[in-house]
């Protein structure tokens, strides 16, 4: 994967920066290739935990579809952003995050659920355990395994 470095290394941020900015964010933007080609993003809700992302979504559709065809995937959050009106800028710290998506199975898929659920509802994991158990047949749960992560912020 022959990834272009980033041009204002003053942005940088480290890789554990990086992967707190992609942990801290609410949502994130998967980027992939669609069957017949063409490019495609949904967004999803995710969470991190370690160098692996989990995020769920139903057993079928088009986003299960791309991912079946082509693995590689583009990830990319943006934890915070704040116009800065009199630096005619913005603020903001984002990350972007390469690897290969594929269906965590077993006790994994559950252990994702949980690692959403503990971002989410954090309060709610009583009720996040009665939908691994109840639900788990009709879920599927993604996890992609980070191979590099860049991040930037402008403070």
């Amino acid at each position: 994967m022959n990834i272009q470095p980033i041009r204002r290394k003053e942005r940088a941020l480290t890789e554990e920066k990086a992967l707190e900015v992609m942990q801290n964010a609410l949502f994130a933007t998967i980027s992939c290739i669609a069957p017949d080609g063409q490019p495609y993003g949904v967004t999803v809700s995710h969470a991190v935990e370690n160098r692996t992302i989990y995020f769920h979504c139903a057993m079928q559709g088009f986003k299960v579809d791309c991912f079946a065809a082509h693995p590689q995937v583009c990830v990319s959050a943006v934890e915070q952003a704040q116009t800065n009106a009199p630096k005619l800028t913005v603020n903001y710290r984002s990350a972007v995050a390469f690897g290969t998506v594929r269906v965590a199975e077993g006790e994994e898929a559950a252990h994702g659920m949980r690692v959403i659920g503990q971002k989410f509802t954090p309060a709610h994991m009583p009720a996040v355990e009665d939908c691994i158990e109840k639900s788990m047949g009709r879920t599927r749960i993604y996890a992609i395994d980070i191979e590099r992560i860049t991040g930037k912020g402008n403070a």
